[in-house]
């Protein structure tokens, strides 16, 4: 009784394990985009960098104000990479060297900002961090 039952265990884990090993995965491809980000993935100086570049070439805007890039002081650099749509991004954040006040808010200003650089190193996405007193 003992042993047939160890044998049906036996039995049924080898099936379950053979069926997972024969189970299809999709397969995932690489980004076939040149990837201009790849050069500075162990670089965050450079990164922050071209945030600064770009803020000076294209302008970062909060509020309708034009931030430059010698009113930003880049603090971290954070990397992603989207295990959906193998999207690779990077986000550096900076503090303003002056903060900046909200538009009919009291009280409230932008102290940092965030933007998001896309693989081609295109600003796509920028974000305001406020506090109020």
């Amino acid at each position: 009784m003992r042993a047939a039952r160890r044998a049906r265990r036996w039995v049924t884990g080898a099936v379950l394990l053979a069926s997972w090993m024969a189970a299809p995965v999709p397969a995932r491809t690489a980004d076939p985009a040149p990837n201009c980000l790849e050069p500075l993935l162990h670089q965050p100086s450079a990164t922050a960098a071209a945030l600064l570049e770009i803020a000076d070439r294209d302008g970062l805007w909060v509020f309708g104000t034009r931030l430059a890039g010698d009113m930003l002081v880049p603090s971290r650099v954070d990397y992603s990479y989207d295990l959906e749509t193998l999207a690779r991004s990077v986000t550096v954040h900076a503090q303003l060297r002056r903060p900046l006040p909200v538009p009919h808010q009291e009280g409230c200003a932008a102290y940092a900002v965030s933007a998001t650089l896309d693989a081609a190193g295109r600003l796509i996405d920028s974000e305001a961090h406020v506090w109020c007193r």
